[in-house]
């Protein structure tokens, strides 16, 4: 009887002994589920980065006129990030902005648009975000800079827009009143001043390098002379103009733009 005992505990020892063996297969089927916790938590972050415009395929088409700054921007995006297009000019002196066949591109009537693929788009800044975007330039690096860049460009698409882009169009095409070009170059004023003393600390609007803020400013601001405003009480903007025009690509509206179709 002892020794029937002493046998069974012998048994019980070496199973215990024994029992650790399992413990690779309780951990593999522990590894399992990681692979896919991971899918989890990476699939939101992919779908994030997506452009809400989509992405079109093939080469860019660009439609534009060479005396309209905001077809300057993009010729300037275009030229600075070094992208391959074609280009449409549209004779806005003969009304060709106003016929069927441009208002099915562009139902604003205006310049610029562009056609890549089956993406069609007009106004000049959603342009400049959708070819940073899809050339993986001269775009934001994080959302704080994203934020930055979106609120100088609606800035552009304002007070620029009415002041420094405005003041050259009533004096050189409209041959306004002389109180309204009195009004917008006051707004032109108003404008140069602020773009003054933010480059004052810094050489380009948002996180010290060329960014599609400055691609959509800069346009206005070569040609404000030939609204008889003079840049001089502005160095930091006229420093900030030759920063810009130093880059590779860059050029004046009238340089970069065609003036006839190309392919």
């Amino acid at each position: 009887m002892a020794k029937a005992a002493k046998s069974k505990a012998k048994a019980k020892s070496k199973t215990a002994l024994r029992a650790p063996k399992a413990k690779p297969a309780r951990k593999q089927a522990a590894k399992r589920p990681v692979p896919r916790a991971k899918a989890r938590r990476t699939a939101p972050r992919a779908a994030a980065s997506k452009s809400a415009l989509g992405r079109g395929q093939g080469r860019i088409v660009f439609y534009g006129h060479f005396n309209s700054m905001p077809s300057s921007k993009v010729g300037l995006m275009l030229a600075l990030a070094g992208a391959p297009f074609s280009y449409r000019h549209v004779d806005l002196a003969q009304g060709a902005q106003k016929q069927p066949d441009y208002l099915a591109l562009n139902r604003f009537g205006q310049v610029p648009a562009i056609r890549h693929g089956d993406v069609t788009l007009a106004q000049s800044n959603v342009i400049l975000r959708y070819l940073a975007d899809l050339l993986g330039k001269f775009s934001a690096r994080n959302e704080a800079e994203a934020r930055e860049i979106a609120q100088w460009l609606d800035w552009e698409a304002d007070l620029v827009s009415s002041g420094v882009r405005a003041v050259r169009g009533a004096v050189r095409f409209w041959k306004s009143d002389p109180a309204v070009v009195q009004f917008v170059r006051g707004r032109a004023e108003r404008a140069l001043g602020m773009l003054d003393s933010a480059l004052a600390d810094r050489e380009y609007l948002v996180g010290g390098r060329p960014t599609i803020a400055d691609i959509a400013v800069l346009p206005h601001v070569l040609v404000v002379h030939e609204g008889e405003f003079d840049l001089a009480p502005y160095p930091n903007v006229r420093a900030w103009a030759d920063r810009m025009m130093a880059l590779p690509g860059a050029g004046h509206p009238y340089e970069i733009m065609p003036k006839e179709n190309r392919d």
